[in-house]
């Protein structure tokens, strides 16, 4: 609906001279648009958790960690892919070597968003995502495994980092089928993974990024806060 602006003068004779501007409703922002919007900030955050496991990664390797690089590695690791629970033979070092071409995939993808982020209506998500989700809710986002991301009408609503986050909880989805919505983002069940149930939670992905960008603080953007 147009907005109506009303500039009201009173002159010195009684006729009411009255101004009218109409202004036009924005158009909403297509999701998949929103969706390319949030590719940096996602960027920056997969970026600095390679970063991060190439530190852990060597510190495992090496011992102990003396530099607090080293440290704050494993320590932010551990937190959610828990590299420090391991079921038989393997080492932690290992472990963290799984974890690096995962993102290193992640971040890939990020670049071509233009290729396999699609706008999906909400009729379209609604009959896509039923078995999963149930008829009365739509979701922001769903993916194929390597095939395309979708985003609704409840993505553009999103905030920054929520949008972020979003976009690294499908890329993980999308880079492995096996990978589900085990745990949710924080809590007991969280916490007590061990490493093999954990690389297939898709929360740990975004949390892990997060917690792995400066000033490293344990952050859980998501669907949860949806408006920061």
């Amino acid at each position: 609906m147009d907005n109506e602006v009303f500039d009201e003068q009173e002159p010195e004779s009684a006729t009411e001279n009255v101004e009218v501007s109409k202004v036009a409703a924005s158009p909403p922002e297509d999701p998949k648009t929103a969706a390319q919007s949030a590719v940096p900030l996602a960027m920056d955050w997969v970026r600095s958790a390679i970063n991060l496991l190439s530190f852990a990664h060597r510190s495992a390797v090496n011992g102990p960690p003396r530099d607090p690089m080293g440290r704050l590695a494993l320590q932010v690791i551990r937190r959610h892919f828990h590299t420090d629970r391991l079921k038989g033979p393997m080492s932690e070092a290992n472990a963290i070597q799984i974890l690096r071409p995962r993102f290193e995939d992640i971040r890939r993808f990020l670049t071509a968003g233009d290729s396999i982020f699609v706008t999906a209506d909400d009729d379209t998500a609604a009959e896509k995502t039923r078995g999963y989700f149930g008829s009365e809710y739509t979701v922001a986002a769903y993916a194929y495994s390597r095939s395309e991301i979708a985003f609704t009408s409840q993505f553009p609503p999103l905030g920054p980092r929520c949008r972020a986050a979003v976009l690294i909880h499908q890329l993980a989805h999308y880079i492995d089928s096996r990978v589900t919505d085990m745990t949710g983002s924080k809590g007991a069940a969280y916490d007590n993974l061990g490493f093999e149930s954990a690389v297939l939670n898709v929360h740990c992905y975004p949390n892990f990024a997060v917690n792995a960008y400066p000033p490293y603080v344990d952050e859980r953007y998501g669907m949860l806060r949806p408006e920061e």
